[in-house]
């Protein structure tokens, strides 16, 4: 509703970024969501790749679309991890 709402707002030919907690990238992350969870009370919210895609619906991805953040765009010079970071990212374009 909110990234709707968001798209909704702005202008045609618009960008929106956007990223968000992984569920599926990583076994842990769910895990730790549920700790943290149970701990505070201000809640997270994993999602897993299909979920967003499904929240993007009705925008125009820019390539290289909706993927792990440090696999968007890298420039050579950016600093390389050893293990995947469990975030997802995506620029988009309102039609």
């Amino acid at each position: 509703r909110i990234v709707r709402s968001l798209a909704g707002a702005v202008p045609a030919g618009s960008h929106i970024a956007f990223y968000h907690q992984a569920s599926d990238l990583d076994p842990a992350m769910p895990v730790a969501a549920a700790r943290w969870n149970a701990m505070s009370g201000r809640h997270v919210t994993l999602r897993s790749r299909a979920q967003l895609t499904a929240l993007l619906a009705g925008l125009d991805p820019v390539p290289p679309g909706l993927v792990p953040v440090t696999e968007w765009r890298p420039a050579p010079d950016d600093p390389r991890f050893e293990r995947l970071v469990p975030v997802y990212g995506a620029v988009a374009r309102r039609p």
